[in-house]
């Protein structure tokens, strides 16, 4: 098999790089694949290996946001907002932690979700959603699971909490502690 390498410039559907007798293609260039171009085979999206991050736009580039400052949680089950990530159009694997202060309160639920929704949680069975019942009081942290948001445009995305408590009210939901996270998976 003879390999072949394509350096330059566009490749568009009337165009064409093949390696005589079947060998591996390597496109070494920075140009652009347009119209509908078909790859026989499978394409490998590689990594770094300096431990640098991703660029902006590409497959593992990262954010990271902390929460709003000592957000109250006014109960009765009633939604509210701790941190706001805005997404650009992709695929997103996002997961987040809220840090919980309830001093003198009693909780019996507590519920913290990612949600696209800014006035409550979206549909739970699409993940980033955790529940924990039972008395609590004090501070704790409470981590979401994973989520995948599929965005065309430029989307925020919350990490809402509901608290339903046993006794007291006014708990905070605190800034320092509360992160989102995202990866760009595609």
């Amino acid at each position: 098999q003879v390999a072949a390498t394509w350096t330059g410039g566009l490749l568009t559907t009337a165009g064409s790089c093949a390696a005589n007798g079947g060998g591996d293609v390597t496109y070494a260039g920075s140009g652009t694949f347009s119209g509908s171009n078909t790859f026989s085979s499978s394409i490998t999206v590689k990594g770094v290996i300096d431990g640098s991050a991703a660029a902006v736009g590409n497959v593992g580039e990262t954010l990271i946001v902390n929460g709003l400052s000592n957000v109250t949680l006014p109960g009765g089950g009633t939604f509210v907002k701790c941190a706001t990530m805005t997404l650009t159009a992709g695929s997103w694997l996002v997961d987040g932690v809220a840090e919980l202060d309830f001093a003198g309160e009693t909780v019996s639920l507590v519920t913290a979700s990612l949600t696209a929704n800014s006035a409550g949680f979206d549909n739970n069975d699409l993940g980033g959603y955790s529940q924990v019942p039972g008395a609590y009081s004090g501070e704790f942290w409470l981590p979401t699971s994973n989520r995948i948001f599929n965005v065309a445009t430029t989307t925020p995305v919350y990490l809402g909490i509901k608290v339903t408590y046993s006794s007291g009210s006014g708990s905070l939901c605190i800034g320092a502690g509360t992160v989102v996270n995202a990866i760009r998976i595609r």
